[in-house]
């Protein structure tokens, strides 16, 4: 019995600890009493050390069932280490309409969302070094109620 015990101990230590080897960067940003306002740009910061991996790049998004809205318009910029600039809108849908159902993983009243970055899934980083994303709301309204956290997550692309 006490072999049996081992044997599951073992096991499960193992799977928790090469679960997730693929992740380089994430970190999630808690929006103040759940209000993401218009010009407050969430800032995140990550290091590529490989340029011969290939990568994929995702938006975190925690919302509540209070989000009033089918989708979440961010605006980012990704800065490489060279000082080149990259802009664009990134439309990410949270609710399937057809089925009305959230997008995501839900937990009771919070929706997690994890969306892959259009135009970053399987791409190479050309420059070692630093790179600075900045996430800013682009919605119609000036205050968007019910966000409680956004984040960027960077991993190896493992086939």
């Amino acid at each position: 019995m006490t072999r049996i015990f081992g044997f599951i101990l073992t096991g499960l230590l193992l799977f928790l600890t090469s679960c997730d080897n693929s992740r380089i960067y994430e970190k999630n940003t808690d929006i103040e009493d759940f209000i993401w306002n218009k010009g407050n740009k969430i800032l995140h910061e990550f290091t590529v050390e490989d340029t011969s991996l290939s990568y994929n790049l995702i938006f975190n998004i925690r919302h509540t069932i209070h989000y009033q809205f089918q989708n979440i318009y961010i605006q980012y910029e990704l800065k490489a280490p060279d000082g080149q600039v990259i802009t664009k809108l990134e439309n990410i849908r949270t609710a399937d309409v057809l089925n009305e159902k959230w997008v995501g993983e839900i937990l009771g009243d919070i929706i997690d969302l994890s969306s892959p970055v259009t135009g970053f899934q399987n791409h190479k980083f050309k420059i070692k070094g630093n790179y600075r994303v900045s996430l800013e709301q682009f919605m119609r309204v000036d205050h968007l109620i019910g966000v409680m956290s956004v984040g960027v997550r960077l991993e190896k692309n493992i086939k």
